[in-house]
């Protein structure tokens, strides 16, 4: 009989998708850095933009149901196309939260990493950080524009990523590698703040950000957001091709 406690190898220190978020808030930094830093991390058939463009988040998660959990969460995105579909990769994530970590890599395969995240707003001016191993590997900061009237549209885009899980048997590489799509559902913008913005990534022998050379901030903003994160599905499946 299934009893979902820790003696039970089939319990889950998690619950199951659809994941629905009140209330998130997030600061979101898109600048351009050199397209060849990048191309080696986009996984294919996914191909990224030519013009070498990166997305990074940092913010508060609100998790309303199937529980009520608040969470730090920062994220690096790269804007990829796959056949004429426009989506985002993420290569990793950072979060302060085991559970959320546990859930995300385990379900959908997210690269999530354990980090120190820190969020905070105070009038007009917002700063994100990301801190492992005591360096400060994401640093940003905002200043906020008045609240928009009227929210813009958030664009309906999927995001990718790659499920690994490693064989045990010395004879394979993988038992599970696979390219996952997701597309969040029910995003509305609740709160909007066009802003102008700074960001530093710095690398650690572990997390080589720096390699991303921050040319130009092309789009800074603060978002409050509704969405909800169901399931998902495969995009294709790499031990296919062996």
């Amino acid at each position: 009989m299934y009893t979902n406690t820790t003696l039970d190898y089939r319990s889950r220190h998690y619950l199951a998708p659809p994941f629905k978020y009140r209330g998130s808030q997030s600061l979101v930094l898109t600048v351009s850095t050199e397209a060849e830093a990048i191309k080696p991390l986009v996984p294919p058939p996914l191909k990224p933009f030519p013009e070498g463009v990166i997305s990074v988040v940092v913010g508060v998660q609100k998790l309303d149901a199937p529980l009520k959990m608040n969470y730090g969460e920062a994220v690096v995105s790269i804007p990829v196309k796959l056949e004429k579909e426009e989506a985002d990769y993420v290569p990793v994530l950072y979060l302060d939260n085991v559970t959320a970590i546990l859930g995300g890599r385990e379900i959908y395969g997210y690269s999530k990493i354990d980090a120190e995240v820190k969020f905070e707003v105070k009038d007009n001016r917002a700063k994100g950080e990301v801190i492992r191993e005591g360096t400060k590997i994401i640093e940003m900061a905002l200043q906020l524009g008045p609240a928009a009237a009227s929210a813009p549209p958030l664009p309906v885009r999927s995001f990718f990523n790659v499920k690994y899980i490693p064989s045990m048997d010395r004879k394979g590489e993988a038992d599970i590698w696979r390219l996952i799509r997701v597309k969040p559902e029910g995003q509305k913008i609740t709160r909007f703040h066009s802003a102008e913005g700074t960001l530093q990534l710095r690398s650690i022998p572990s997390d080589p950000l720096g390699n991303f050379p921050v040319l130009k901030v092309l789009d800074a903003c603060f978002l409050e957001v509704d969405s909800t994160l169901g399931f998902g599905s495969v995009a294709h499946d790499y031990l296919k091709e062996k």
